[in-house]
């Protein structure tokens, strides 16, 4: 939520993004807040103020500091794990299937980050990622297979993912699930 809020807070409407449409008189600030209601959804909002509040003054330290060891530890893991022989790691994408459009957003937020668990990591050690759908559930809805490649070697990594389609059958055209 850091590095999102970080990241997301050039979408302003002054420099880059959408921007909302002003009232005579506005202000900056009311641009700045009618810009980003209309420019990012709940989720995206919320992971925002979380990053925002983690990056605050008080809790800087607390969180911010703590969590960048930790992502040192994580990269240094996979780092060990390439270092070993090992070309690409298999992983599920999510701990669960899919849910359905607008199931999960406002009723439990929770769920909604748990569900990045798998690709976060991947995220923070700066490695190459790929997610293939591998089927769907019992009610319908995505399954999916997560592919994590070595720094700097996203070819292989998409020669990987295809072949690993292309064997198992996922190139199947999915059916409309939304």
């Amino acid at each position: 939520p850091a590095e999102a809020s970080s990241n997301l807070a050039r979408y302003d409407g002054v420099r880059y993004g959408h921007r909302a449409k002003m009232d005579h008189g506005d202000g900056i600030t009311e641009m700045y807040e009618k810009t980003r209601a209309e420019g990012f959804g709940h989720e995206v909002q919320r992971r925002v103020m979380v990053g925002t509040y983690v990056l605050s003054a008080g809790f800087y330290d607390a969180y911010y500091n703590r969590a960048r060891k930790v992502r040192t530890l994580i990269k240094k893991d996979f780092e060990d794990v390439f270092a070993s022989g090992v070309d690409t790691i298999l992983t599920p994408a999510t701990p669960s299937a899919a849910f359905g459009l607008n199931e999960m957003a406002e009723t439990d937020p929770v769920a909604m980050y748990l569900n990045d668990i798998f690709t976060v990591t991947v995220n923070l050690a700066g490695l190459p990622g790929i997610a293939l759908p591998t089927g769907t559930s019992a009610q319908g809805l995505p399954l999916g297979l997560q592919l994590i490649g070595r720094p700097w070697e996203e070819a292989e990594l998409l020669s990987t993912a295809y072949a690993l389609e292309r064997s198992a059958g996922f190139m199947a055209k999915a059916e409309k699930w939304w």
